[in-house]
């Protein structure tokens, strides 16, 4: 399974705000499967992640 990481943890790498990553996500700019929600909190894959940035560049 895929790593999971947080939105902070997502923004703090990318040194983007949170609101930032919030609104790619919300806007579509990130693709829905790169994200997974556990009761109110959302998670990353981590791996999925790197792997559409991979294939975007």
């Amino acid at each position: 399974m895929s790593n999971l990481i947080t939105i902070q943890e997502l923004a703090k790498k990318l040194d983007k705000p949170v609101s930032t990553v919030r609104t790619w996500k919300t806007r579509g700019d990130i693709p829905q499967d790169v994200f997974f929600k556990i009761g109110g909190t959302v998670f990353v894959k981590e791996d999925k992640f790197n792997q559409w940035v991979e294939n975007a560049s």
